[in-house]
């Protein structure tokens, strides 16, 4: 896994870790996938940190294992992983974050909001980028209390097309509305998904 790759699913993915229910299928899978990407982290690393590598070995050490990072093969990434339709929608993905990220950047300049959380995030994109966001929670990939999708109830400002990297893509930048989570900071005007959500 590249590492920029890795430092974004971090950033979208903390808040689930934070901030879901223990039992919450999304955190659980979340950290099966930390716990592997860890197991790999560790055998690449443990030639140059010895002791620190097998110290954390046997720390999260599963009956399976050997006894010592040191006896522990390498593994290789099964062929079954590899999908490049996937790999696809997340290079679109990362470019419309990044477009997004710019929006929010300009409006934090302009002394609008203050972290992304104070956000909303509508955007507005032609129908055959649609499918790269089938079953993504746009707040989350944002980091924003709201992302609307092509909602026709908004009215897009001009914007600086030509300089987008998606063809079409219109942003618009609101100030959140409601009352922030205890939990997760987020600004909501009715209780989140959670179930420990921490609007009253």
């Amino acid at each position: 896994m590249h590492y920029r790759s890795l430092a974004l699913y971090f950033d979208i993915r903390k808040d689930s870790l934070y901030c879901d229910d223990r039992d919450s299928e999304k955190r659980n899978n979340c950290i099966k996938l930390l716990s592997i990407v860890l197991e790999f982290l560790l055998k690449w690393m443990s030639p140059i940190l010895v002791f620190t590598c097998e110290e954390i070995y046997q720390i999260i050490k599963k009956p399976e294992f050997e006894k010592s990072i040191f006896l522990y093969s390498f593994k290789k990434f099964p062929s079954e992983w590899i999908n490049n339709d996937i790999e696809k929608k997340w290079i679109f993905l990362k470019k419309l974050r990044s477009e997004v990220n710019n929006s929010i950047e300009q409006k934090r300049n302009e002394k609008m909001i203050g972290s992304s959380l104070e956000a909303n995030v509508h955007i507005f994109l032609n129908k055959k980028h649609i499918a790269n966001l089938e079953k993504i929670d746009l707040a989350e990939l944002f980091l924003c209390s709201e992302g609307t999708l092509n909602d026709r109830g908004i009215q897009f400002e001009k914007t600086n097309d030509s300089q987008n990297i998606i063809d079409d893509l219109k942003i618009l930048i609101t100030k959140s509305k409601g009352t922030k989570c205890s939990h997760c900071w987020k600004i909501l005007t009715s209780k989140c998904k959670r179930v420990n959500c921490g609007i009253i």
